[in-house]
């Protein structure tokens, strides 16, 4: 259960990166390359942590 917890924590923690990114495409502090190659960074984690989440520890 603590793990399920942890990878929660991880996956929030990306949405909110992937948030501050689009937030700082939308202001013009990075431009659109930039932001696609983070945000494509970010999914990358996410799926890898979504994986991990459903695949029991053994």
């Amino acid at each position: 259960m603590a793990r399920i917890r942890e990878i929660t924590d991880e996956m929030r923690h990306l949405q909110e990166q992937k948030n501050e990114a689009l937030r700082m495409k939308l202001r013009g502090e990075v431009d659109a390359k930039t932001f696609r190659e983070v945000a494509v960074e970010i999914d990358v984690k996410a799926v890898h942590q979504a994986r991990v989440k459903i695949v029991p520890r053994v």
